[in-house]
């Protein structure tokens, strides 16, 4: 619930709470409307104009773009609910307003455009100074979007699509850490991975043209998309298995496992590490990164989030060995 109220979504509430208070308010005729005759645009146009943006640059005043950006997206999603429920005799300025709001949402797509593009010349840039590949993404993206859910799923996204169309630009050696550790070749995960690439490249066109004839052209396009975004998932997957390491540093952990985001462990914060020979299930205080088979270490950390990592490593008797060394000078780890 706190992190719901937060400052950065105080905004969206907003927007939400007098979407339903204005469309009620026009939609229906009772004693706080003088039954109907006081349905004003002028009301509406109050709020949109000056209430929320003085919201959004209240809530999110430190970072001024984003509010920019905010304050005319839902001035342009106002002005769109208010085309709908205002009555048309009351409509004087609106007609004037409902052809603004497309340049509005012009200027706000030219600009995110703008952000795009120069947050892809960033992380080209960074990708040829041979910095590590993960925060070549992540820092010019937090830099322009700042720290947030989508953030993360933004680079996700570009990670994805990094390891689909230019993984040779990626140099493992550049990730950050002393000493890399991999999974991919655990219980063959990346020919497991591999054949789901085959797979899918040989039913699609098949597929695509049963769906075309027993159904519609446009569910066999529909379908054949989404499948080719499977497809480029599984390359990228296929890839990024045996190019990002699990790292050992002298004062953290560092967990990659094929695409997913970085999980920074401090070696302070491990209590326990050791063999793992049974099957785990992944909980809200279990973390595991591990494809096929069952996962051969298991890290107990004290976390306020979860307890145990499970990981499926290559070679997890010196991924044990060399973490007992490296956490000598941090905190003492018992492993058996």
């Amino acid at each position: 619930m706190q992190s719901l109220l937060s400052k950065r979504n105080i905004p969206l509430l907003f927007l939400i709470f007098i979407s339903f208070f204005w469309s009620y308010y026009y939609m229906h005729s009772l004693w706080f409307n003088d039954y109907g005759k006081a349905k004003n645009e002028w009301w509406l146009m109050i709020d949109i104009f000056i209430t929320t943006p003085l919201v959004c640059f209240y809530f999110l005043g430190k970072n001024r773009k984003q509010a920019l950006i905010k304050s005319l997206a839902f001035m342009a999603l106002l002005i769109l609910l208010g085309s709908y429920i205002i009555p048309s005799e009351e409509k004087h300025l609106w007609k004037y307003l409902e052809n603004m709001r497309y340049v509005g949402i012009v200027a706000v797509i030219l600009f995110e455009l703008l952000m795009i593009g120069t947050v892809v010349f960033a992380i080209k840039s960074a990708f040829k100074q041979d910095n590590d590949p993960d925060l070549a993404i992540s820092e010019p993206l937090e830099k322009f979007f700042g720290k947030s859910i989508t953030t993360q799923l933004m680079q996700f996204d570009i990670r994805l699509w990094s390891f689909v169309i230019f993984p040779s630009k990626i140099n493992p050696n550049n990730y950050r850490g002393k000493k890399h550790f991999y999974g991919h070749l655990k219980d063959g995960t990346q020919s497991f991975l591999q054949g789901f690439v085959f797979v899918i490249l040989f039913e699609m066109p098949i597929m695509h043209v049963v769906l075309h004839f027993i159904w519609s052209p446009l569910a066999a396009n529909v379908i054949s998309g989404l499948t080719l975004i499977s497809l480029a998932y599984f390359i990228a997957e296929y890839r990024a298995l045996s190019m990002r390491p699990i790292s050992l540093g002298k004062e953290n952990l560092i967990i990659r496992y094929g695409l997913s985001n970085p999980l920074i462990i401090s070696l302070r914060d491990i209590v326990s590490v050791k063999l793992n020979t049974k099957s785990i299930y992944r909980t809200a205080k279990i973390k595991r990164y591990n494809l096929l088979g069952k996962p051969n270490i298991e890290i107990t950390v004290s976390n306020n989030t979860f307890d145990k990592i499970y990981l499926g490593l290559n070679n997890p008797v010196e991924f044990i060995e060399l973490l007992n060394i490296y956490s000598t000078h941090n905190t003492l780890i018992k492993s058996s």
